[in-house]
């Protein structure tokens, strides 16, 4: 049973956020991403050609998106 509330933690005033949106998600579609990026303030969402785990299918793509952002 979760009777614990999440809080979900917003990025101090003034710093940009992005979501990696990953487009072929099953684990957790692209509908549900967009409502986690809208309740964590995401400034930007980026799209992701990629299932669940971009890190092991797509680890060079996902470093240089990443690195984009640094």
């Amino acid at each position: 049973l979760m009777e614990t509330p999440v809080v979900t933690p917003q990025a101090p005033s003034g710093i940009a956020s992005t979501y990696i949106l990953l487009e072929r998600d099953e684990a957790l579609p692209p509908e549900i991403q967009r409502d986690q990026a809208r309740n964590a303030g995401a400034g930007e969402v980026v799209s992701f050609d990629s299932g669940h785990s971009a890190f092991a299918s797509k680890p060079r793509e996902l470093a240089e998106l990443l690195l984009g952002y640094a």
